[in-house]
């Protein structure tokens, strides 16, 4: 997996801006909060296609290198959501059932839900591209 990172510095770039930019997106505020949130969400998608389309160029025998990158896209959200999930879940200002409302909570608590969505949409991208790569190698070899 630090293999692809190695030889992928794009990919690796865009990970690097979407993890440090989900995390800045709590500290800032204004409009450089949105600037942000767009930001990390154009590198998401840039390194998502990357992923794809570099996935398209190897050989599908090599299917360490789809698990590897299905790892990593996991492992960055996987991070992501833990930290919203202690950022915001544990904090009373935010999420108002620590403070015994039980029907209400912060519209802030529903960040913790973006690395899901984000994984959810690199996992369908990585599935169809190697859905792909899979039918070309199947129509060569006949």
């Amino acid at each position: 997996m630090i293999k692809i990172l190695r030889d992928n510095k794009v990919l690796f770039f865009c990970l690097l801006v979407y993890l440090v930019g989900q995390i800045m997106f709590w500290h800032v505020q204004g409009s450089f909060q949105a600037f942000l949130i767009l930001l990390q969400e154009l590198a998401y998608l840039v390194a998502v296609i990357y992923g794809c389309c570099f996935l398209k160029k190897t050989r599908l025998r090599n299917n360490i290198f789809w698990a590897n990158l299905f790892r990593l896209f996991f492992i960055v959200n996987v991070l992501l959501f833990l930290y919203w999930w202690y950022v915001v879940h544990l904090n009373p200002e935010i999420n108002w059932k620590l403070q015994g409302n039980d029907y209400e909570v912060d519209p802030w608590y529903y960040v913790i839900y973006i690395p899901i969505i984000n994984f959810t949409i690199a996992f369908l991208f990585l599935i169809v591209a190697y859905l792909i790569k899979w039918n070309d190698e199947k129509r060569k070899e006949s």
